[in-house]
């Protein structure tokens, strides 16, 4: 229940309206009319949907997603689906193209986050989705990769995936489609939440109160490709190991993104979302005259009002939130403040986690100002997908250097002009400062850095 509590306040916090309102448009009921060319295609979007509306077998359903074919039901609203390697195009009320069978299956799935997310905006209505492009043309060239790049074989050597959430299981759902070999940690100190079963493919609700990063790993792990966990933070894995070269950040905190940059990788590539207005793709290899982590996610002051949202609403003082995760004294003060909290789960616990769970059943103690609330599925995976082709980009020979960072609608066709190269903080503490550029050649010595 409380994954559908997460779709309801993300669908309050992007149209408003009341929860009933919200709980009302994400019942809708859609059915799947497929070809037989489109059935992987069908299956990808089916998964995404069913993390937010009600698919169903019915020949009277509320919208008919008819997938390289004709409709065939009496549903009041129609959307047809063409996908070829070059494009997808989604057109309401009349059938289009065909589903050929030539498409990367890389495309095929960041299609399918495209068509879920469509569906979803015209089951919900409303004015921001009044004026959606018909047809709805997602021209797969926008993305800068070409198909023949999505072939080739990558070999991950000393990498680490920093997150299991949303967008890390749709990193891994994505990459699943890439010829990938050699070794991949994933590293999160979190546990499986129920709220988060909305957007994390991988995770089911006999997982709850499972560690994220081994339960992704354990399901993610394929011949030629060896997947294992770390149940801890970034920090800890990398004094450990002393160093990583290459680093892959899902995690849904700026604060967090930024320490990962202090632990100095190499290479970072990183996905992220607004909850459900945005997705942002980053990356850079050192030495680079370009943004790296903590130029792209600077401090800003809705973080301190965040966590000062979170402090009240679950009745802690800030100092307490700081601490980032909840340890067994602080779960002793939150069980007796919330009488419907079990203490021992909430050990190991991140507070942002339990701060959702409460707004979703409404039993905050005092109003904790506006709400962050969790992405749908599609906005997750398709960051994580997004993620998975600038791993292909960003490892295509020639190396490409320019053009470092996109940021899309998630509900709208990306143009030409969604990447851009921003420009390196000449402040930033781990790179454009001469301490950072020092402490950079220190612990990767081996490198060329005349570059700077």
């Amino acid at each position: 229940m409380l994954a559908q509590q997460e779709n309801i306040l993300s669908l309050m916090g992007l149209l408003g309206g009341t929860e009933e309102e919200a709980a009302k448009k994400l019942a809708t009921r859609i059915a799947l009319t497929v070809d037989n060319e489109a059935q992987l295609l069908a299956n990808d979007v089916s998964a995404l949907l069913e993390r937010s509306l009600l698919v169903v077998e019915d020949a009277a359903p509320d919208i008919e997603l008819a997938l390289g074919t004709t409709f065939k039901t009496q549903a009041p609203e129609k959307i047809h689906v063409g996908l070829s390697a070059s494009a997808l195009t989604i057109s309401r009320g009349t059938a289009g193209g065909a589903v050929t069978r030539d498409v990367p299956g890389l495309l095929r799935k960041i299609a399918a986050c495209y068509a879920a997310g469509n569906v979803i905006a015209r089951a919900v209505g409303g004015e921001r989705f009044a004026h959606l492009p018909d047809p709805f043309v997602v021209n797969f060239s926008a993305f800068g990769v070409s198909p023949e790049t999505l072939g080739r074989r990558i070999t991950l050597d000393d990498a680490v995936l920093v997150g299991a959430g949303g967008v890390g299981n749709g990193f891994m759902w994505a990459a699943q489609e890439l010829d990938l070999a050699g070794r991949l940690t994933i590293a999160d100190p979190k546990r499986i939440s129920a709220g988060g079963l909305n957007r994390c493919l991988f995770f089911c609700e006999d997982d709850i109160d499972s560690d994220k990063a081994a339960v992704l790993a354990e399901r993610t792990s394929r011949p030629g490709l060896n997947v294992d966990a770390f149940v801890g933070a970034f920090a800890k894995l990398v004094a450990e190991r002393k160093r990583v070269r290459r680093v892959f950040t899902t995690p849904d905190s700026r604060e967090v993104r930024r320490s990962i940059q202090a632990e100095l990788p190499l290479e970072v590539l990183d996905a992220s979302t607004t909850d459900s207005t945005a997705v942002v793709v980053h990356s850079h290899r050192q030495p680079t005259d370009r943004a790296c982590l903590a130029c792209t996610y600077p401090h800003i002051r809705v973080e301190d009002q965040r966590r000062i949202h979170i402090a009240e609403g679950l009745g802690l003082s800030v100092d307490d939130v700081r601490r980032g995760f909840i340890d067994e004294q602080i779960a002793r003060k939150l069980a007796a403040l919330h009488p419907n909290l079990d203490e021992a789960a909430l050990v190991g616990k991140a507070f942002d986690t339990v701060y959702r769970e409460q707004c979703g059943q409404d039993v905050l103690l005092t109003a904790a100002g506006e709400q962050a609330v969790a992405p749908l599925a599609f906005i997750s995976n398709l960051a994580g997908a997004l993620l998975a082709l600038d791993l292909a980009r960003y490892d295509a020979p020639p190396l490409i250097e320019g053009s470092t960072y996109l940021t899309l609608d998630p509900w709208r066709p990306p143009t030409v002009h969604a990447r851009r190269d921003p420009a390196r903080n000449p402040d930033c503490e781990f790179c454009g400062t001469g301490n950072g550029l020092v402490a950079m050649r220190a612990v990767w010595p081996e490198m060329d850095w005349t570059a700077h």
